[in-house]
Order: structure tokens, then C-alpha cells, then sequence
């Protein structure tokens, strides 16, 4: 459901490893943007290939397919296919009552730079300051960057967020989503 493109250039912007001094001279009238400008141009080219080479090309909605189209697709390849959701699985969930229980937030998503797991840790904490008896779920795999997992959990325990909010790895959601009162994207 992700864009690729889109997903490098966002992996290169957040990129601490590659330093990009800036635009560069090469002593004559060419310049370059920049070793991240370098890398984003070449993951375009990537996507433009592949665009090309593909008999169909398949997303979830509509506004991916426009940076699709901005990326290079053929408008005469695209197409949509949501994403499936088992309605009558989903609807039989009965929400748990709100009394006696704390109210509930949570990020349903894998424990990677690109879900931005960091910004929902910051939103927490601003919202346990006046709300202190916030529950915060990360309801996914956090095994796939295991140095971010960490630096997530050592930000939870530096910001004193451990009380609230909690990672459960892979979990069926069928068990939690009765006690979640707001889905965070």
C-alpha cells in the first residue's frame, strides 16, 4: 500500500548516515543536488523502470495513484484494489464499556522509521500530561528494525511513559480493538 518512491524519498530525508553537504560544485557548470538529491533521483528511475516494465499496476486508493502518475505510471496501467476488510468479522466485535476501565489510544502498525512510531511516542506524552490515565498501544511486529524498537523503548522509559503506554508485538486484533477508543494513524 506503500508508494516506493515516496517511501525513499522519505527514508532519505530522514537519513542521519548520508550527509548531504548541499549543493555540490564539480569546478564547472554542472551541479549537483546533493547526495540525498543523488539517491531519491536514482529510486525515481527505479520506479519509472519498473512503471514501464509492468503489464498492470495495482494500489490501494486513489491518491496513491496520483503520485504514481506523477512518478512515471502509465495512466493505462493503474488500477485500484482496496484493501479488504472482513466486515462481518469485524462488526460482531463488541466494545467493551467505557466504565471502569482507562480510555485507550492506539497505533496499529510495524515497529519501523516509516510508521513514525516516535511522533505517536511525542503525542502520548503531550497527552498524558492531561490525561494521565491514558493507555497507548503499538499493536505490531517490532522485529524487523530491532535498533529503532529500541530507541522507541528507551524513549518511552526517558519521557516516563512506561505506565502508559505499552508495545504488544504481533497480537490478534480481534482481542484489543473491543478496548481502543481511538485508532491512531
Amino acid at each position: 500500500h506503500g508508494i516506493y518512491t515516496n517511501e525513499r524519498r522519505i527514508e532519505i530525508a530522514l537519513a542521519q548516515w548520508l550527509h548531504d553537504p548541499g549543493t555540490l560544485s564539480l569546478g564547472s557548470e554542472y551541479e549537483t543536488g546533493g547526495l540525498k538529491s543523488l539517491w531519491s533521483n536514482a529510486f525515481a528511475a527505479y520506479s519509472r523502470t519498473a512503471y514501464e516494465a509492468a503489464s498492470a499496476i495495482t494500489t490501494l486508493y486513489r491518491g496513491n495513484q496520483d503520485m504514481q502518475l506523477r512518478d512515471g505510471a502509465p495512466a493505462d496501467k493503474l488500477m485500484i484494489i482496496p484493501n479488504g476488510i472482513d466486515v462481518s468479522r469485524f462488526s460482531k466485535i463488541q466494545r467493551r464499556p467505557k466504565a471502569g476501565r482507562r480510555p485507550c489510544i492506539a497505533l496499529i502498525g510495524r515497529v519501523v522509521p516509516i510508521k513514525d512510531i516516535k511522533t505517536f511516542i511525542r503525542a502520548v506524552r503531550i497527552l498524558a500530561d492531561t490525561m494521565p490515565e491514558i493507555d497507548a498501544l503499538v499493536l505490531g511486529p517490532d522485529d524487523e528494525d530491532v535498533d529503532y524498537a529500541r530507541e522507541c523503548r528507551d524513549m518511552v522509559a526517558q519521557m516516563n511513559l512506561s505506565g502508559n503506554l505499552t508495545f504488544t508485538g504481533r497480537v490478534k486484533l480481534d482481542e484489543f480493538l473491543p478496548r481502543i477508543d481511538l485508532n491512531v494513524l
